[in-house]
C-alpha cells in the first residue's frame, strides 16, 4: 500500500523523479491511496486531484518534466480517494463503494470529471456531501 500525497511533488521537485514514481507503482501492482493530509496541504481534493493527473503545480509550473510519464489517470486518482483509502484504513466493508450494507458516503462535484479538462479540475467544487446515508453539506 502506498499513501500518495501531491505535497511531496510541490515541496520536493528534484525528488519526486525518483521517490513517488505513481504510474510505476500501479503498474507493479501496488494499491495506491489518496487523500489531504491538511494542513501539510491544502483541504482541496480537486488541487491533488489535478496534481497526480497533469504533475504540476496550480500555477501549472511542471514539477518534473522528464516524469510526466508517472502521471496517474482520473479513474486511478477516483480509485485512490475512494476504495484505496478504505482499504488503506481496514474500512472497505463500510465505504469505498456504494453498494448494500455499506455508508452511503458521496461527494457531488459541480463538473463531470471525466468531461472537462483536466486543468479545469482544480477549479471542481462540492455542491453536496452525504456521509452515512445523511446529507451533510449542500452548497
Amino acid at each position: 500500500m502506498c499513501r500518495c500525497k501531491g505535497i511531496w511533488l510541490t515541496r520536493y521537485k528534484e525528488a519526486a523523479k525518483h521517490e513517488w514514481p505513481f504510474r510505476t507503482l500501479i503498474n507493479a501492482g501496488a494499491r495506491i491511496s489518496i487523500g489531504t493530509d491538511t494542513p501539510v496541504v491544502e483541504a482541496n481534493p480537486y488541487y491533488t486531484i489535478y496534481k497526480a493527473i497533469t504533475r504540476r503545480d496550480i500555477d501549472g509550473t511542471a514539477y518534473s518534466p522528464d516524469t510526466d510519464d508517472e502521471a496517474l489517470t482520473l479513474p486511478e486518482v477516483l480509485k485512490g480517494y475512494t476504495i484505496g483509502a478504505a482499504y488503506n484504513q481496514h474500512f472497505e466493508d463500510k465505504v469505498g463503494t456504494l453498494e448494500p450494507g455499506k455508508y452511503a458516503d458521496i461527494c457531488v462535484v459541480d463538473k463531470n470529471l471525466f468531461a472537462i479538462p483536466a486543468v479545469d479540475i482544480k477549479d471542481c467544487s462540492a455542491r453536496c456531501t452525504v456521509f452515512e446515508g445523511r446529507i451533510v453539506y449542500e452548497a
